[in-house]
């Protein structure tokens, strides 16, 4: 036993499971004994293969009677945590393992019987008997009657242990009464929930006490007879062997923000109403060593650093400009980025203020589920301000608008991005739409929708009505020819830009012809928000709009009185078509002003639209519902049918197919492209004859239609299936 205890201590442990066989016992131990397992006790070391050590020394000397000085539950608990760092000759056989979940098993039983027992004492009773109990002194100055009631405490507790088919000795009851006392009974959720997929996953091998045993008694009755013994053990691990699905259990995590990080979504970067500066102090660190860092984390948990003076050292680890040396020298520079991700995150979630939502907090949540952005658009990252900028007055002003100026540029590489960003599908920030408009700003682009929509057909109504009276009734009317009553419409009408062309073609399709359902379905339109990132993306967009030429054509008041600035190339993302709204997102500031009765000219748009200077710009657009997308290539219709799904012909993710952002959730409308519809088969829509005909195309450009979604679907979630026991490498 000394021996086993200096191998411990010198961390042989090798050496302890080879003697672990020689101190094994059912017999008490005597004092030296006893003592020397107390100070195996001591041995607070959590190496995995000293916790198998102490599982051992626990299967070895639990007939004895002494009480373990550990807590073997959790021995074992952490011992199948950490099983994959076990070396081989330190792991317990199925067998030990099942016998050991057993006796966890009893153990519990044993502290539940106990904890019912105390639990009958009340108050200063009860604290007296317990220290009679567990303090032979004072026992012997104990008076008869409270003898009498630990006896009776004794008693209590030795019933309930029969009744559960338990036995303990005196000494191990008293260890056992100590630690209910101290609460040190109670396992963490985790352990608990641990030792029981444990079980099972044994039992499922056919591992169990049960069968230990008598798999013992087998072998002491049928020890001549080999070939019988053999044909059992044949049996058996065919039983074994048999695949079994298996359905494993996890503890739920704690209710608390922090628990929550990896859920915790933070879009207010998106939002330009929380857009606001910060005193962020730079950081010239270039190689930061494992102490180093350490002790920086440390300060960060336990000091008063706030996240804007420890913002600029995460940026710096997330993108690379500083490099976490954790490895040795020969370490692939991708690993250190890698760990310098992981650090970064770990150290900025340990704050509080990073779970917040915060302008500064939004972007540590972007980088910290964007690792292969950050790796693949690293270069194109706005580099820290320079630490020589500081001071007083000049340099410090110069300092604070060098970090305006950085956080605005990285915004702005923000909203270039954010379809290929992954956004955490958490529910912090509901009330919150996808491109991180607020509410009121959303409700008010839906009114302007609702005013142009109603505006421009009582607009026409009214100058059909002028048109037939003829210029007679001029009587109480103002100088424009209307009544006071009409103005105020005209003004709460036609209060926002109107989208006069777009619905005066649905009613002309209408007329013309009631049942052409194509007609009607190329009509419907869906708005959408996109973010101007730079100028370069405003001069494109401006090159690519103009009025409708069908406005041009027309002779009716109404349609010359509407202007309509409409895409006819694909651009930033949108397909043709699309109408771009003139007084919704920044356009709304732009023209504001101007008197409702007065309308918005293509030719002034497109100037307001080529001098905005402020970025990144919101704009929001009627796009059709189903939108012409343009394939150029055989590569791109690859893409595509890697991305299609079977069952509705869906997009699964996000994508760019000629020019135009295909949202999740947008669905290939195979009848109306010309060389996949086969007229009179209806099989041939099946997404087998569908994925056939993209997939053997030779002739290009090829238009498809594409029925775009009101939002964006949720990412599918993967099936979670049953476990199987041959993905288990533990067993």
């Amino acid at each position: 036993m000394y021996l086993l205890l200096l191998r411990f201590l010198a961390r042989d442990y090798g050496s302890v499971c080879s003697l672990v066989h020689a101190v094994s016992t059912d017999a008490p131990l005597n004092e030296e004994e006893a003592q020397i397992l107390q100070a195996l006790g001591l041995v607070t070391d959590a190496h995995p293969d000293a916790l198998a050590c102490r599982c051992l020394v626990t299967l070895a000397l639990l007939r004895s009677g002494t009480p373990l000085p550990w807590d073997y539950r959790a021995e074992y608990a952490w011992y199948t945590a950490k099983i994959a760092h076990i070396s081989a000759r330190s792991r317990l056989s199925l067998e030990q393992e099942a016998e050991l979940v057993d006796e966890c098993a009893r153990l519990t039983g044993k502290f539940k019987v106990i904890d019912a027992q105390t639990s009958k004492l009340k108050g200063k009773e009860r604290n007296n008997l317990l220290d009679i109990f567990l303090n032979d002194e004072k026992a012997k100055a104990a008076s008869a009657s409270q003898m009498q009631k630990l006896e009776d405490l004794k008693s209590g507790i030795l019933s309930g242990m029969r009744g559960e088919s338990l036995s303990c000795s005196d000494a191990e009851m008293k260890r056992l009464v100590q630690q209910v006392i101290s609460k040190d009974h109670e396992l963490p959720t985790w352990m608990q929930q641990t030792l029981e997929n444990r079980k099972k996953l044994l039992e499922a091998r056919g591992f169990t006490a049960k069968s230990v045993d008598d798999e013992k008694n087998s072998k002491k009755k049928k020890k001549g007879d080999e070939k019988e013994g053999a044909k059992t053990d044949v049996d058996k691990k065919g039983e074994a062997g048999q695949e079994q699905e298996l359905t494993l259990t996890l503890p739920k995590p704690k209710e608390s923000a922090t628990a929550n990080w990896i859920l915790h979504s933070n879009r207010n970067v998106l939002k330009e109403s929380m857009v606001s500066s910060a005193d962020l102090e730079e950081c010239s660190i270039k190689t930061f060593a494992a102490r180093p860092a350490l002790e920086w984390a440390l300060i960060c948990l336990h000091g008063d650093e706030s996240l804007d003076s420890m913002f600029m050292q995460l940026y710096r680890l997330y993108t690379g400009h500083t490099r976490l040396k954790l490895g040795p020298a020969g370490t692939a520079e991708e690993d250190f980025r890698r760990w310098g991700h992981t650090f970064a995150t770990l150290v900025a979630y340990m704050k509080p203020e990073a779970m917040e939502h915060g302008f500064l907090a939004s972007f540590l949540n972007v980088f910290a589920h964007n690792a292969d952005q950050l790796r693949l658009d690293g270069a194109t990252l706005p580099r820290p301000p320079s630490s020589e900028l500081g001071g007083r007055g000049r340099q410090q002003q110069s300092r604070e608008l060098a970090n305006e100026r950085f956080l605005l540029e990285l915004r702005s590489w923000v909203l270039e991005r954010k379809d290929r960003l992954i956004w955490p599908g958490g529910g912090d920030d509901e009330g919150n739409d996808e491109d991180g408009n607020e509410d009121g700003e959303e409700d008010e682009d839906e009114e302007d929708e609702e005013d142009e929509d109603d505006g421009e057909d009582d607009a026409g109504e009214e100058e059909a009505d002028t048109k037939d009276e003829g210029n007679g009734d001029d009587e109480g009317n103002d100088e424009d020819g209307n009544e006071d009553g009409e103005e105020d419409e005209d003004e709460e009408d036609e209060e926002d830009e109107d989208d006069g062309e777009d619905d005066a073609g649905e009613e002309e399709a209408d007329t013309k012809d009631e049942g052409n359902e194509d007609e009607k379905e190329s009509n419907e339109k869906i708005k959408m928000k996109i973010t101007l990132a730079s100028q370069s993306e405003a001069n494109e967009l401006v090159l690519r709009l103009s009025e409708n030429p069908q406005q041009q054509k027309g002779s009716k008041v109404s349609r010359e009185r509407k202007p309509c600035l409409r895409l006819l190339e694909p651009a930033i993302s949108l397909p043709v078509g699309s109408q771009l709204m003139l007084r919704s997102g920044t356009l709304r500031t732009v023209f504001a002003i101007r008197p409702t009765a007065q309308q918005i000219q293509p030719a002034e748009a497109l100037e307001e639209l080529s001098k905005l200077a402020c970025f990144p710009a919101s704009l929001v657009f009627k796009v059709p519902k189903n939108a012409v997308v343009c394939l150029p290539s055989t590569a791109e219709v690859n893409q595509l049918l890697s991305k299609l799904k079977d069952s509705d012909m869906s997009i699964l993710d996000p994508l760019v197919l000629g020019g135009v952002l295909l949202r999740r959730g947008s669905k290939l409308l195979a009848k109306r492209a010309a060389k996949l519809d086969s007229p009179g088969d209806e099989k041939d829509t099946t997404a087998v004859k569908i994925r056939g005909k993209l997939s053997s195309l030779t002739e290009f450009p090829i238009d498809l239609v594409f029925e775009l979604p009101e939002a964006e679907a949720k990412q599918e979630a993967p099936s979670n299936g049953v476990v199987k026991l041959s993905e288990l490498p533990a067993i």
